[in-house]
């Protein structure tokens, strides 16, 4: 259940308007991934689905660079 919230919340993520607003650095939509990046670091459970979400937010984290 928690993989399948995690999964939602990174779909959210990549969809308009939030993606517009990471890539306009927003920084309610910044702070919103790196909330999303914290909770799959922390996700216990399904590891492997959790690893390929935490690689997809990465790359998100990666192209705004230092924020």
């Amino acid at each position: 259940m928690a993989t399948r919230r995690l999964f939602t919340e990174c779909l959210d993520v990549m969809t308009t308007p939030v993606f517009d607003g990471l890539r306009d650095g927003d920084p309610v939509a910044l702070a919103r991934l790196r909330v999303l990046q914290d909770n799959l670091m922390h996700q216990r459970e399904d590891r492997h689905r959790v690893e390929a979400l935490t690689a997809l937010i990465a790359d998100k984290v990666e192209q705004q660079g230092n924020w």
